[in-house]
Formats: structure tokens, sequence, C-alpha cells
């Protein structure tokens, strides 16, 4: 089982993928944690720095695609072992907001000229915007360039577009109620990823 934790920033991602990898480890299942960008990579860990600073906007894509294509072969062999993979962020997060800039027909092209992994289904979690925005503050870490100004209003309305779609580039989507505590959410994300293996 391949699946992806998406949403906009503050959503919770990371603490719903670590309570599914507990969980999965639980039930005896070897699990391999992946994230985007990937900073055990030269290339993920620039990409962290240049959302952090706005630098060099037009090297994002490129940087985005070549941190994924890095980090294929790993979950690849992942794969071909029989484990399963909990992810956040995903190409979902590339086509959400790059095509803020570039059109969607050129980033699925691209996707399906690079990619050969495919997650099993990708939970959005979905919450109000000032939910996020509180979590956010609650972080107490600087603010990367794509957690200012109106862009969350404008990506939270590009997940809702995808998730409406259901599926895209072969892998369902779905959406899950992101608020409420954390044990609440997880037994969501559980339900919807159980639903994405039957």
């Amino acid at each position: 089982m391949y699946v992806v934790i998406e949403g906009i920033d503050g959503s919770g991602k990371d603490r719903q993928a670590k309570l599914l990898i507990e969980r999965l480890i639980a039930e005896g299942r070897h699990v391999v944690a992946s994230q985007e960008p990937n900073e055990a990579t030269p290339i993920g860990q620039l990409l962290r720095k240049l959302l952090k600073n706005g630098n060099y906007p037009d090297a994002m894509l490129p940087l985005f695609l070549a941190d994924r294509a890095a980090s294929e072969p790993a979950r690849a062999q992942a794969q071909a072992e029989g484990a399963d993979i909990v992810q956040t962020r995903s190409f979902l997060s590339t086509l959400v907001y790059q095509g803020l800039r570039y059109s969607d027909g050129l980033l699925v092209v691209m996707h399906r000229e690079l990619l050969k992994v495919w997650p099993d289904v990708i939970v959005v979690l979905d919450v109000p915007l000032k939910v996020a925005a509180d979590r956010r503050r609650e972080r107490n870490s600087e603010a990367e360039v794509y957690e200012l100004g109106e862009w969350q209003q404008r990506v939270a309305k590009r997940y809702a577009t995808f998730v409406a779609l259901k599926q895209v580039l072969h892998t369902p989507i779905v959406a899950v109620d992101g608020t409420g505590t954390p044990e609440e959410v997880h037994q969501r994300v559980w339900e919807a990823t159980t639903r994405g293996r039957a």
C-alpha cells in the first residue's frame, strides 16, 4: 500500500502520517516513510531553503520534478519488497501549487513521463483556512513563501478542484475532514486508506 497525505499548509499532514505509520507497524507491517521535498537529498534541502526565502521562483518546478525523480527508485524498491509507503506531499502538490503558474496539461504530461510508481490513494486533509492558519502560528516557525498572502486561499480551491475529480494520474483522491482531535482525524484517514485498498 502506498498512501500519500496531502492538504494545505497547517492541515496536519505530518501528524497524520506519523499516526498512520504507527498503526501499520502495530499491525506488523513493514513501513517506509517518505516526504516531499525529500530533505535527505541535496535537492530537497535546496528546495526547503528556497521555500523559506522565496528566491528563484522559476526554479521551483524543475527542482520539484528532480526531487521526485531522485526519490522514485527508493519508493520502487520499497514496493518491490512488499513494504507500505506513507508519504507527505506528492505530484498532487505540484499540480496544486505550480498549477497556479503553469498549465495543468503541461504538469500532467511531465508527470506521466516522469513517474513509474503511483500511490494507491491520496488522502487530502480538508480543514478551514482559519484552522490551518492557527496551526501554522502555533508552530512558531518561519513561514514559507506559499503560506503568505492569499496563496492558501488559492491553494485550497485547487485542492477542492482535484478532489472533485476523484482521480488524477492513475490515483484515487479522497477528502477527509481534518478537524477534531488528531485521533479522530486518524480514524477517518485509516478508513479512507482501507477503502483505497479495497
